[in-house]
């Protein structure tokens, strides 16, 4: 259970890091919609938006890797992947915040009540 909090923790961390991420970007890319063309100021959302999913997911990966965190083995689900994919895969998942993860966690424990059943 501790690692299980400790994938909260780290989605936390990388919310964190992108928020941080987002505020270099808006120096990088100042402004805002009242001061420039609103086609603009979109194509620049756009390019924030991408580039944060990049990052986040990125910083995941690696977090998990090097913390040896995999969601699938916290959970005792039995898988015939590398263990590799596991991190990867949590990366990948705590890269999108801790809602994702909650949202997940939420799905996986119906699941294994439904099979318990």
């Amino acid at each position: 259970m501790d690692k299980l909090v400790a994938i909260f923790v780290l989605a936390a961390v990388i919310e964190g890091v992108v928020e941080l991420f987002g505020q270099f970007v808006a120096l990088v890319y100042p402004g805002d919609s009242e001061s420039q063309p609103a086609q603009e100021y979109e194509r620049k959302l756009r390019i924030y938006t991408r580039l944060a999913l990049v990052v986040s997911t990125g910083v995941g990966v690696v977090f998990c890797f090097w913390g040896r965190v995999g969601i699938l083995e916290l959970l005792d689900i039995s898988h015939s992947f590398p263990e590799g994919v596991d991190y990867a895969l949590t990366g990948v998942l705590i890269g999108r915040g801790s809602k994702s993860v909650h949202d997940f966690v939420r799905m996986i424990d119906g699941k294994k009540e439904q099979i318990k059943r």
